[in-house]
């Protein structure tokens, strides 16, 4: 049985244009959605045999965010069905921040990031494919893949897997490894990653896949990480990692995002070379 949901758009103030019945059509105004005022602008071209192409730009004013699409709006057994690509973008401003790598403009910093990818839209689903995260300053984003699936109804989630390469937040913090991040300056960066990261309106389930990540002049490996959202942050099911010296982490237990970044539950650190790790987290 297919659970039912209503999706509402009120105060709706559009400016629409045809070139003729058949198309094509232009719209440029703004809606509320979801109790949020979006600005809107939609451009089709002619209906052909497939179905009728569909640009569409959205102003996201609550995550300070646009959202591009360009696809082909058709049927499928019935019911529209919308493919095509789509581009999502930050806009927030950093221009008067106090220099590169600095305290005050890391955070700002670390809230730019844009992604690409495929789409598919029904009524029932939206499935993401080949998509890409590019996160921080453009001379020195990371860069995250993956796919998606957001079910929509009476109780909608979603679903992310997620991978990437080596992640480097020496570099990403504007040190670089001539001049890594001390432990505590790493902390620092990963506590503004996280501060910066909003938290998903529904809930739902991500996995996460990275090589390596290299930190205060250090080298974690085979990270693996399983998270499910929570109203003030995420349950970590799952985290597995490898460090210098045969060590290996592994841990579960609750991530608060919001205010003031926290961790509560287990860690559990297996080395053979105790003293070696300690010598490296004291320094």
């Amino acid at each position: 049985m297919r659970a039912r949901a209503t999706y509402r758009a009120d105060d709706i103030n559009l400016r629409v244009s045809a070139q003729s019945l058949e198309g094509s059509f232009k719209a440029d105004g703004s809606a509320q959605i979801a109790g949020v005022r979006q600005s809107l602008r939609i451009a089709t071209r002619r209906r052909g045999a497939n179905g009728i192409r569909v640009k569409a730009e959205i102003q996201l004013t609550d995550i300070a965010a646009t959202l591009q699409t360009d696809g082909l709006l058709g049927q499928e057994d019935g019911k529209p069905i919308y493919d095509g690509g789509f581009t999502a973008q930050s806009v927030a401003d950093v221009a008067n921040g106090q220099g590169e790598g600095s305290a005050a403009t890391l955070e700002p910093q670390v809230k730019l990031w844009r992604s690409e990818g495929s789409f598919s839209l029904n009524p029932g689903a939206l499935e993401v494919d080949k998509a890409s995260l590019r996160y921080g300053p453009e001379d020195r984003a990371v860069r995250i893949d993956g796919d998606g699936r957001v079910d929509f109804g009476a109780t909608p989630s979603f679903t992310a897997r997620l991978s990437g390469k080596q992640l480097d937040l020496d570099r990403f913090s504007g040190a670089g490894p001539s001049e890594p991040l001390s432990i505590k300056g790493g902390a620092e960066a990963l506590i503004a990653v996280i501060k910066a990261l909003p938290l998903p309106p529904i809930p739902g389930l991500f996995k996460l896949d990275l090589p390596a990540l290299v930190v205060a002049g250090g080298l974690a490996q085979d990270i693996h990480l399983e998270a499910e959202t929570l109203p003030r942050g995420w349950k970590i099911a799952d985290l597995e990692a490898r460090l210098p010296g045969q060590t290996t982490v592994s841990g579960r237990g609750e991530l608060r995002s919001a205010d003031e970044p926290a961790f509560s539950g287990q860690v559990r650190i297996d080395s053979p070379a105790t003293f070696r790790l300690r010598l490296m987290v004291a320094t």
